[in-house]
């Protein structure tokens, strides 16, 4: 329909600066995964979390066709395990200005 956004994805974070050491600073830590649709013509970001993503996961590979995201395989610290999951998300953009 005209309408474009960047989407970026988001399953890990760095450790809080006060527990990280000189042994430790490069160390990350699961969180919840989050969905940001990205609108570059507002300079506006939405972030979402959808159910279906375990908690945690951090992605391999992504790949976006017209309105549809798949996302394949990730990797989870907590349980040190990678799932072969493929993830289908269609994405419903807004139209007009944000408010």
């Amino acid at each position: 329909r005209g309408k474009s956004m960047g989407v970026l994805f988001g399953g890990r974070s760095y450790m809080p600066s006060t527990q990280r050491t000189t042994e430790t600073w490069n160390r990350v830590a699961d969180c919840l995964p989050h969905v940001f649709l990205v609108d570059f013509e507002f300079a506006c970001a939405t972030s979402y979390i959808l159910p279906e993503l375990q908690d945690g996961l951090s992605f391999h590979v992504s790949i976006a066709r017209n309105d549809t995201i798949y996302i394949l395989g990730g990797h989870s610290l907590a349980s040190n395990t990678r799932p072969a999951n493929l993830y289908r998300i269609r994405v419903d953009l807004p139209l007009g200005i944000p408010a």
